[in-house]
This record gives C-alpha cells, structure tokens and sequence, in this order.
C-alpha cells in the first residue's frame, strides 16, 4: 500500500486539480479502504486492473492506454518506475499533454538492465515535462533523468494523517508498533526484532502488528490490525518497527529515537542504502 499512501500525499502536496484516477493494484489487498480513508479519497477513483491483465506486460500497457482515453488524461504522473514496473508502459501510444515522473531512490542499473534494455526500448523516447524526486538519486540516474526532462525538481514530500483514529479503533493507550505489508516471514523477523528490544528496554506494553493480512503463525495473544494509513498509529506508540522502504523512513522522521528498522533486499529498491543514510 506504500505507493498508494504516497500517491495521495503528492496529490495533496501539489494540489493536483480533481477528479484524479489512481491506477493500484494495492486496493487488492485492504478491505473497506473507503472506511480508512474518508474524505481523502473524494473525488479521486482508484482503478484496478485484473490478475489476467498483470500477467502479459503488453496486454496490461494497452489496458491503461484504453483507460486512458476513455478518462480524457490530460496529465499522467508515473510513480518511480519509467517505462512502468514490467515495462508496461513501452506499449503506450497515447500521449496526455503532461507527463511527469515521481522518482524515489531506484536500482538504476539493475531496472534498466532488466525492464529497458531486453525489451528493446528506445530510451531516446521517453521524455517527461517535469521529474520530481523524493530523496536522493544515484548520479548517473540523476543524469539520465535530467538528459530526459524538461525540469528536475526536488520534492520534500510532507505526510498527510487524518484529523484522529476512527471510534471504532480500539487501541490501548501506549503499545509498539509492527508495521509491513510484505511476506510472513519478513513480519515475522520484524516482530522478533521489536520482542528482543522490549525484553531489554522493559515495559509491558501490548505489540500491535499493523499489516493488511494476519500472518498464520501469529499468537492469539498478539493483536493484529489491518489499518490503513498505518502512519496514523505512530504518535501513540513506545517504539516502531519497520522495514527501510521510503515511506516507513519519511513517516518515522524526527523521531528516530522510537524507530526499530530493519531492512529487506528489493530487486528496484535499495533499502540497506537508505537505512545507511537514515542511521550516519
């Protein structure tokens, strides 16, 4: 669900002109997004494409071509990704009249070897009116971005929360915090990792493990919450544990004192790097 809480803090932050289309995958997984969101999403549709669409790059990049034009785009913001996640969006022959590039930290070497150049993609081609990039880039991709755009601008993107917690979470007063949306295994270490500072820091306050499914292996006795934006359960929380993605890092600035990270190895996403930079 990063990418999706990101989303909607960009559309705030630069006052993005509604009605707005969000194309996710991540609605997928949370049950009564709406619920959790409230007024965020008025006037914004989440769009979603099938599990048939995703398995064919091709096929999925002319789905959001038709969408596309059936919306009338005008201007398209691509989150991290150029040519899209699966190359996808090589198959686009529509073109809005805008196209910015929201970039985070990326494995530059490692994507374009693998989404650009087997696919054969012309990367004379790709152009964007205006990149915007959240956190520190490697130069060469800094440099390939610049060569492809008309403006590169740094973007410090702030974190939007809802005015409270909703009635109908019911939460102790003070807890830890677990919070991811990947594997059970992945929870699990994260979990493990919050036990071992409890047990030295003391304190006998409940964990709370805040991701979309509850893991299998998980004791009846710890509490599982599927909440979403999960960054709205920080302030009330003793410690906060999480993996060295770009939004878990932005949420958790200034206070670093309370933040247990741990980071996982990402194909695109280089959270050692990141967690590097958070901790010199």
């Amino acid at each position: 669900m990063g990418h999706l809480c990101r989303t909607l803090d960009i559309i705030d932050q630069l006052k993005l002109e509604k009605p707005v289309a969000i194309f996710t995958e991540s609605i997928l997984e949370y049950k009564d997004l709406n619920k959790m969101l409230g007024p965020r999403l008025k006037d914004i549709h989440l769009i979603q494409p099938s599990k048939i669409v995703f398995d064919d790059r091709e096929a999925l990049g002319r789905w959001i071509e038709k969408e596309l034009i059936a919306l009338s785009c005008e201007e398209l913001y691509i989150d991290v990704f150029p040519v899209g996640l699966y190359g996808e969006l090589q198959f686009l022959d529509f073109e809005p009249k805008k196209k910015h590039l929201v970039s985070r930290a990326l494995k530059w070497n490692e994507y374009r070897d693998t989404r650009m150049i087997p696919l054969g993609i012309n990367d004379e081609l790709i152009y964007f009116d205006t990149v915007f990039t959240l956190e520190s880039l490697d130069p060469e991709y800094i440099s390939w971005l610049s060569q492809r755009s008309q403006a590169v601008h740094a973007l410090k993107l702030e974190s939007t929360s809802i005015a409270s917690i909703p009635d109908h979470i019911d939460l102790p007063l003070k807890y830890r915090l677990v919070i991811h949306a990947g594997s059970d295994d992945e929870i699990e270490q994260l979990y493990l990792m919050t036990e071992k500072y409890a047990s030295t820091e003391g304190g006998d306050y409940p964990i709370i493990i805040v991701t979309p499914l509850r893991p299998a292996y998980l004791s009846s006795k710890v509490r599982h919450l599927n909440y979403f934006p999960a960054k709205d359960l920080i302030d009330r929380a003793i410690s906060v544990t999480t993996a060295g993605g770009f939004n878990s890092v932005r949420d958790m600035e200034g206070r670093d004192a309370k933040h247990l990270v741990m980071p996982f190895p990402r194909r695109f996403d280089d959270q050692f790097k990141r967690v590097a930079r958070l901790l010199a």
